[in-house]
């Protein structure tokens, strides 16, 4: 799931999504990140690919599948600060571990700019 939605995020559009697909992607992920059974690897792996796009990213305006990662990423940050609370459950569930959230929280405090990152 989580190497599926990088792929999502990354696809190369000539759109910005809309009726909330960058909110429905990023609860779908940390959704995936409360499994205890997920590796640290697993869990912070599937950003390698973003973060590499990143790096790569040329001067300029910033392309429609930056902002839709950039969003997506952004609600991933909010519930793995957070925590949510999936149907059936009896209050809020943990999304991944605390490394595992400063891990994120690093990786998605950069804005876009234009000027190369890395």
């Amino acid at each position: 799931m989580l190497e599926l939605a990088a792929a999502r995020m990354l696809a190369r559009t000539e759109y910005v999504w809309r009726d909330m697909e960058d909110d429905r992607l990023g609860f779908a992920i940390a959704r995936t990140l409360t499994r205890p059974d997920l590796s640290a690897d697993q869990a912070t792996g599937w950003l390698r690919p973003v973060l590499a796009d990143f790096r790569a990213a040329e001067p300029g305006p910033m392309p429609p599948h930056a902002s839709n990662t950039i969003r997506t990423l952004r609600v991933v940050y909010l519930l793995a600060d957070r925590g949510i609370q999936p149907r059936g459950a009896e209050g809020v569930v943990p999304v991944g571990c605390a490394g595992r959230r400063c891990w994120l929280r690093s990786r998605t405090r950069c804005g876009w700019s234009s000027r190369r990152l890395g």
